[in-house]
């Protein structure tokens, strides 16, 4: 079993490599150095902004919003640094179970579609209820009439994407093919 800093390491030198294989330690370790290095940022500006939200009004609350503000941008660069590495060793984890990495791509891009969908969903139907137009199309106007079957699409789009992503939840606890298979040999039983 790796270590934690051992498996860090090995994820920092893999940063963008989505080829080959990654134990379970590794893929384990390295989600949790990911973890606790966004969430003391997080914590930070949790801390300022309760701070802030509860100190006086006036000038001096404001100050302490500036830390809060500079822990988001810290999340964000972090975030930025994290998600290529994370990716690649997800990628490698998956692969160590003999799946393909295109389980990952698809819970990215269903994540995206139901963003956008709900996005557009709830748009649309304020829309359509605040500026009503006798131009529009009548069917159009019907599924927006009952806003309902919007939101099932939406969620039927949700519910795809949890289940793709307890897939590949799942898929990341089994362990490591004991024999090598097309994303080569298992470093696990070398």
């Amino acid at each position: 079993m790796l270590g934690f800093w051992e498996a860090v390491k090995i994820c920092w030198s893999k940063y963008a490599d989505f080829t080959g294989r990654a134990r379970r330690s590794e893929y384990w370790w390295f989600c949790l150095f990911t973890t606790i290095v966004i969430l003391i940022p997080v914590l930070v500006m949790i801390i300022f902004l309760a701070i802030g939200s509860s100190a006086s009004e006036g000038a001096g609350s404001m100050l302490w919003y500036a830390p809060a503000l500079i822990a988001m941008l810290v999340i964000g660069v972090i975030g930025l640094a994290l998600i290529i590495p994370s990716l690649a060793v997800q990628t490698r984890r998956l692969h160590d179970t003999g799946r393909s990495g295109w389980w990952v791509v698809w819970n990215i891009i269903m994540s995206v579609v139901a963003s956008f969908a709900e996005v557009a969903a709830f748009g649309l139907s304020n829309y359509y209820e605040a500026t009503p137009t006798p131009s529009d199309i009548d069917m159009f106007k019907a599924i927006m009439e009952n806003s309902m079957g919007l939101f099932i699409v939406v969620a039927l789009l949700y519910l795809i994407n949890l289940g793709i992503s307890i897939a590949v939840f799942v898929f990341s606890l089994l362990d490591s093919h004991r024999e090598e298979n097309k994303y080569g040999p298992s470093p696990k039983y070398q």
